[in-house]
């Protein structure tokens, strides 16, 4: 069976490996740094969560579900990352957005004041972050606007933020 190479997927790893100059390989080396650091994240959480021995019945389910999701964009954010694609950007501008909205308009409006200085510092990872795939977006492949990834991730990203200031307002 023939394969077009077009086709195929490579990822940061396998990019570096036919990188043809050092500074491809730099970059390819950041996606990839950036995707086990995501990875690493999601993995930590879920293990704290796991091994957290005070967790109260009541709030048990809510916990879990909270951290589920969490775990879950921490998952997306690494395999786009990993994968070098070009929706990861998409991701990263709608993360600040709603970061944006919660930090200007929710939190003043329930008064969690308090929170919002941890929301905006949260949010400058993916500021920089955004920087990063906007001057590297030639060495990244697909589209933009991926049609499963990307309204994932914002349906997520909102249900995360909503159910985090369930348990703050509670």
């Amino acid at each position: 069976m023939f394969i077009q190479a077009n086709y195929i997927q490579m990822n940061s790893i396998q990019k570096f490996r036919a990188a043809g100059n050092n500074k491809d390989r730099i970059i390819y080396t950041l996606y990839s740094l950036g995707a086990l650091f995501f990875f690493g994240i999601a993995i930590f959480t879920g293990l704290r969560l796991l091994t957290h021995a005070s967790l109260n019945t009541d709030t048990a389910a809510l916990v879990f579900i909270v951290t589920g999701l969490y775990i879950l964009l921490q998952g997306i954010v690494a395999y786009g990352l990993f994968y070098c694609q070009k929706w990861i950007r998409t991701i990263f501008i709608v993360h600040i957005l709603c970061s944006l909205i919660t930090f200007a308009v929710v939190m003043p409006f329930f008064q969690l004041n308090s929170f919002i200085l941890n929301s905006l510092i949260s949010s400058l990872l993916y500021w920089v972050l955004l920087l990063f795939t906007f001057t590297t977006s030639r060495y990244c492949t697909g589209t933009y606007l991926h049609l499963v990834f990307v309204p994932l991730y914002g349906f997520l990203l909102s249900l995360f933020i909503g159910l985090r200031l369930y348990t703050l307002l509670v």
